[in-house]
């Protein structure tokens, strides 16, 4: 039922009779992690009406925490202004529907709370003052100012009190829950209920009362949709009442008229005409009224922690260089985590190699599993460290064998079940009081804790797995703990539940599994219908040492027996499984998310090596394999932009090898300025693979050389760049002369060398080369 929102009291007076307003939305949960950017609440929220609003709110009206914020991202309308405060976003002004219906639209939530409670965000037009049960679906006015009963009945009937055409009326109040709820709206008020013969005789349509003297005691609804009801005969309830001890007394004989006057509790009193009080106006329920629906409100429920690959499947080819799994990869948590995993968990075969390239965090370590395919994090950091960490993680194949492979990555230090919870054994020993009180203490990423309960075997040999020792479970069969699980009191005392075993801790509280005790050393105990049993044979026996009953479950860790259960002594001290997950309180958790590795090529090159280098203004691209397989032929592509490439040449591919295989190619033409180069390799079935990309840089400016001959200097300008190396060699390629040139004009000073023919080899910082020939006279 959609519930009423709230219209400024100064609204009341303008409202046409049987006016009608509508807000819907959608009331489906939506869920945000923690710390998690703010999400639009509900963006297909309607708000139908022909009516102008003043004031608008949006709260988190259920579980609000500090952290929480309520904002909005649309453009304000003219004449109204927000503010937020302590989880209520108020809107003040003029507005129409239409406005609000934008505003509404565009409200986001987001928290930095470590509270991951569900929360319930309301939408409301107006500003608070009205407040709707939804038990009974009305809606409730306390005012405060002073009315004798009369005067109050007047005024909540009048026009001016209406409500989107909703006739007001003293409240009636007909049960215990619309007691409690009108209560706690006001400290003193006026209720609609009374013994006086006029007000009875109108209220009911007939004379029933021909004074006072007949109606003295009879107490009836005189107000709203009761109206004309009897309640009660003096202090004796026909229906529901709430007389306060010793009321209604007449006192002074002039008491007629009903208040809620008790704080406490709300009990009534019956009072004077004449005293001054507040009173509570209450809509909803009479002949005539309109439906109006004003009020929206959806649940926001909140993932503790949340792990976020961003996209399903990348592509790989088997061989290819190492590929980053997701460089995007979203992990959100209130607090720290605690250890790490990235898993090959579907797929898995030899060499496929998963590694990472970033820092590890302080106290972290990491360590790789070749025979599972499990990378390990060990150690506790930031969300932020571990998304920084994780965002780095690579993965590789040397294998051969095409399929698809799946990266599972997941946080957090305990292991979960096949159920999804998680489960650990702690120390030191305790009794199994104690461990049941430890265990209720602890806290999982959010999650409350519980002596583990064991449903099936599956569980049963999981847990096992883990012990270290003998651990408590939840199981008992003291009555006061049953009584407690149960919530009533099932058991009077000991001897009436002795054998009869329950589940006393976590979502199967109050489950029974056994109807009594084992017979004798030789047979299992009579199971409660179909439930799950693991005891030992002859257990539980219930053994007497003297001093105690055994009266708790425990479960075995190794031994001729592991994982059957044992009663024993709460003085007994021993370890304790704490199990996580299952509980209605429980956050949301979303502590793995998987990626798919999508493998249906083999690159058909081993260990691809290449490099490009510039000599004599030539560009020369050098590579080689260590393997190959079908491979048909290498495409020579090249790029001015690094973008559009061109096929410039081709070399055959040597098919399949097993032997290193070496190649070579000249651009004897390079491009004025700068050049891409990368390779693209074909195998015979027309499947291609691109190499990385080599950028070289050519500057086609002549550099000239004067006089020459030369005899003391010979002069060089236009050189390649600021910084140049200038090696003189002879005819036989001695060298005679090195210099460092820093800037595209020197003089080399050659007097002292012999007569003869030279060269002149200039290099720039880039590789650019030129060389001119000379004679020194």
């Amino acid at each position: 039922m959609k519930k009423l929102s709230l219209l400024l009291s100064g609204l009341l007076s303008l409202f046409i009779s049987f006016s009608q307003v509508t807000v819907t939305g959608n009331s489906e949960s939506i869920s945000t992690p923690v710390n998690a950017p703010a999400i639009i609440v509900d963006n297909s929220l309607s708000i139908s009406s022909a009516l102008t609003f003043s004031a608008a709110r949006v709260s988190v009206s259920v579980n609000f925490y500090s952290g929480d914020l309520l904002s909005y991202t649309a453009s304000l309308p003219s004449g109204i202004t927000a503010i937020y405060n302590s989880g209520v976003l108020s809107f003040s002004g003029n507005g129409s529907a239409s406005d609000y219906q934008t505003l509404f639209r565009s409200v986001t939530f987001s928290t930095s709370s470590t509270n991951a409670a569900q929360r319930t965000i309301t939408f409301e037009l107006g500003n608070g003052t009205i407040k709707y049960n939804s038990t009974n679906d009305h809606y409730y006015l306390p005012v405060s100012a002073s009315y004798s009963w009369t005067a109050a009945k007047t005024e909540a009937e009048s026009v001016s009190r209406k409500f989107f055409g909703l006739q007001g009326y003293l409240a009636t109040v007909t049960s215990s829950q619309e007691s409690t709820f009108v209560n706690a709206l006001s400290n003193r008020g006026w209720l609609g209920g009374s013994d006086d013969y006029t007000y009875i005789n109108a209220a009911t349509g007939t004379t029933t009362y021909a004074n006072q003297s007949l109606s003295e005691g009879k107490w009836f609804w005189v107000t709203g949709p009761e109206r004309g009801t009897q309640f009660s005969n003096g202090s004796t309830a026909l229906t529901w009442a709430n007389w306060n001890t010793g009321e209604p007394n007449n006192s002074n004989s002039i008491e007629h008229y009903v208040e809620n006057a008790y704080v406490t509790d709300g009990r009534w009193n019956d009072a004077n005409n004449s005293n001054n009080n507040g009173f509570i106006i209450e809509y909803g329920g009479m002949a005539g009224d309109p439906v109006v629906d004003i009020f929206h409100s959806r649940n926001i429920r909140l993932i503790a922690t949340s792990v976020q690959v961003t996209d399903a499947n990348l592509v790989y080819s088997l061989t290819a260089p190492a590929v980053t799994v997701d460089n995007n990869f979203i992990i959100y948590s209130s607090g720290n985590v605690t250890n790490a995993k990235v898993t090959i968990s579907t797929g898995f075969l030899s060499g496929d190699q998963l590694s990472y390239t970033g820092s590890l965090p302080g106290g972290v370590t990491a360590s790789y599993s070749s025979s599972t395919g499990v990378l390990s994090f060990t150690g506790t950091a930031t969300t932020s460290q571990w998304q920084t960490l994780l965002r780095t993680v690579t993965f590789y194949s040397s294998s051969t064998t095409i399929g698809n492979r799946t990266v599972t990555f997941s946080v957090g230090n305990l292991v979960a079940g096949n159920n999804g919870h998680f489960y650990e054994y702690v120390t030191p020993a305790v009794s199994w009081t104690t461990a049941q009180t430890n265990a209720a203490a602890r806290t999982y990423l959010g999650l409350q804790g519980y002596l583990a309960t064991i449903t099936d075997a599956t569980e049963n040999t999981f847990i096992q797995q883990k012990l270290s020792a003998d651990g408590w479970i939840g199981a008992s069969d003291d009555f006061s703990y049953i009584n407690s699980a149960i919530g009533v009191t099932t058991y009077a005392n000991q001897s009436a539940s002795e054998g009869k075993w329950y589940w006393v801790t976590g979502p199967e509280k109050g489950t029974q599994i056994t109807t009594g005790n084992a017979a004798n050393g030789s047979s299992y105990p009579p199971a409660f219908g179909t439930t799950y049993n693991n005891w030992n044979i002859g257990e539980p026996n219930n053994y007497y040492d003297g001093s105690q009953y055994e009266n708790y479950a425990e479960i075995y860790s190794a031994g001729t027996n592991p994982g059957r259960w044992n009663d024993n002594r709460n003085s007994t001290i021993k370890g304790y499984v704490v199990e996580y997950g299952g509980l209605a309180t429980d956050p949301l958790l979303q502590l793995s998310d998987s990626r798919i590795m999508s493998v249906s090529t083999v690159l058909p090159i081993w260990d691809l090596k290449f490099t490009v280098a510039k000599r004599n203004g030539v560009a020369v691209l050098n590579w080689s394999t260590a393997a190959e397989s079908n491979t048909s032929l290498f495409e020579i592509l090249r790029s001015s932009d690094g973008s559009h490439f061109t096929k410039i040449g081709e070399k055959g591919a040597a098919g399949n090898s097993m032997l290193t295989s070496y190649y070579s190619f000249e651009d004897a033409a390079p491009l004025a300025g700068t050049n891409f180069y990368k390779l693209k390799s074909v195998d015979i079935d027309g499947k291609a693979t691109f190499s990385k990309v080599w950028r070289l840089q050519f500057d086609h400016t002549r550099l000239t050389f004067w006089p020459n001959p030369a005899r003391e200097q010979l002069m060089i300008s236009n050189m390649f760049s600021q910084k140049n190396k200038i090696t003189i060699k002879n005819a036989v390629g001695a060298v005679v002369l090195r210099q460092t040139a820093f800037a595209t004009y020197t003089t080399l000073h050659i007097s002292h060398i012999n007569k003869g023919i030279y060269y002149a080899h200039v290099i720039s910082e880039d590789g650019n080369e030129s060389i001119m020939k000379f004679i020194k006279e």
